[in-house]
């Protein structure tokens, strides 16, 4: 296949246009760089916010400069309010998911479950899609998506991603 691909690396923060669409950048939580974006077009918003520990109390980020425990909780607190940023209001907000509490571990850089149900929440999101690398059976994951639905209100929709899937916004 021919195709001329660019690769552009933004920094925390970056807002920029493709087709019309508001496209915002966020640095995350996890060991290295990762960040996650929010796009906006038209009334509708998509919130992806993947590879991050939202809740953890370890610095992940392991280029940032070097830092005192002072400054190590205001990068916590900054690399959550980015989350936030990217997930206010979305209507469907992809998250990192597939772990579950017992097999969560505070040095990866990844959530669980029962944080993006009450991050989701919080956020005011519509729908919340679970999504990892993880490999899991189907019944598994069935499993997971069933526990989520019976901890939310009817005010949030939650599903898993799924090879194929597509979701109208």
């Amino acid at each position: 296949m021919s195709a001329r691909i660019d690769f552009v690396e933004h920094a925390d923060g970056d807002v920029f246009e493709v087709a019309g669409a508001r496209i915002l950048c966020h640095r995350l939580n996890h060991p290295g760089v990762t960040g996650g974006f929010r796009i906006e077009s038209g009334a509708r918003t998509f919130a992806y916010i993947c590879d991050t520990d939202l809740n953890g109390e370890y610095l992940l980020a392991s280029d940032l400069p070097a830092h005192s425990d002072s400054e190590h909780a205001v990068w916590i607190l900054r690399l959550r309010q980015a989350a936030r940023d990217l997930g206010h209001g979305a209507d469907l907000m992809v998250c990192d998911t597939f772990f579950l509490g017992e097999e969560y571990d505070p040095f990866w850089g990844h959530s669980w479950p029962d944080d993006f149900l009450e991050f989701a929440t919080q956020a005011g999101a519509g729908t919340m899609c679970l999504f990892h690398h993880r490999p899991c059976s189907d019944d598994e994951l069935d499993t997971m998506v069933e526990a989520c639905r019976v901890r939310v209100d009817g005010n949030l929709q939650v599903l898993a991603a799924r090879e194929g899937e597509q979701i109208d916004l």
